[in-house]
């Protein structure tokens, strides 16, 4: 197996942690929760998004003006190995078995969620386009994102008492939206587009609606029992 190709084992996962967590990092790094959904949204994303651009944002969440301080090149490549692992993990399961994906979240003792969901978010600013029009066509898709990594949404759902229901909505969230960017590509390629994946200024593949939009006054297809424009239709719908 290729080097870089090779699961984080749980004392790797810890360095990447440890290093995240350094003190001149601390205050503006990504913690490793925050990570995995920053690199999901990457993975399973309308483009390729090339290191360059994501990196500086795992040291700073905020304007990537943060740089991390290593000792040597040594740490330098040992860190940066670990993150191109740790993506290209995510990577792996979703081109071969995107229903085995499960967020770190769930293998803590069921913290980080919030901090999950911040991180995909953070990980659509790349594509916002395309993510932002996607958003549009389908708002309740995006629910949990918006009940977990929304302050709005996390005290509804703490005085609902409901956390863990979206958290469990999370992972066949993650399903459908790969589905839905993995159609768009293989449409772009089979039309010989071939740069819809390489330019930021490229237009995005539509698309295409297998059902009617969800009314404001309708019943929220998430299965709440509350009308749309009470629950995942509430508030600011916009991606980040």
């Amino acid at each position: 197996m290729d080097a870089l190709n090779q699961p984080l084992s749980q004392s790797e996962l810890d360095a990447l942690e440890d290093f995240l967590a350094l003190p001149h990092l601390q205050d503006s790094s990504m913690d490793v929760p925050m990570l995995e959904g920053f690199l999901t949204a990457i993975v399973i994303g309308p483009r390729v998004v090339m290191p360059g651009e994501w990196l500086p944002r795992v040291w700073d969440r905020y304007d990537a003006s943060v740089a991390p301080a290593f000792v040597d090149a040594g740490q330098a490549a040992r860190i940066t190995t670990l993150l191109m692992r740790f993506m290209n993990g995510i990577a792996d399961t979703f081109l071969n078995d995107p229903g085995a994906f499960q967020p770190i979240f769930w293998q803590r003792e069921q913290r980080g969620a919030p901090e999950w969901c911040e991180g995909f978010l953070a990980g659509t600013a790349f594509c916002d386009a395309e993510w932002a029009a996607l958003w549009e066509e389908e708002p309740a898709l995006f629910a949990p994102l918006m009940r977990l990594g929304t302050d709005e949404g996390r005290a509804m759902i703490r005085e609902d008492g409901e956390t863990e229901v979206w958290m469990k909505l999370v992972q066949p969230m993650l399903v459908a939206i790969h589905e839905i960017w993995l159609q768009a590509r293989t449409s772009a390629l089979d039309s010989g587009y071939e740069g819809a994946f390489d330019d930021d200024d490229a237009p995005a593949e539509p698309y295409i609606r297998p059902e009617p939009k969800v009314g404001r006054n309708d019943t929220c297809p998430c299965g709440s029992g509350k009308k749309f424009k009470k629950c995942c239709g509430a508030g600011d719908r916009s991606v980040h």
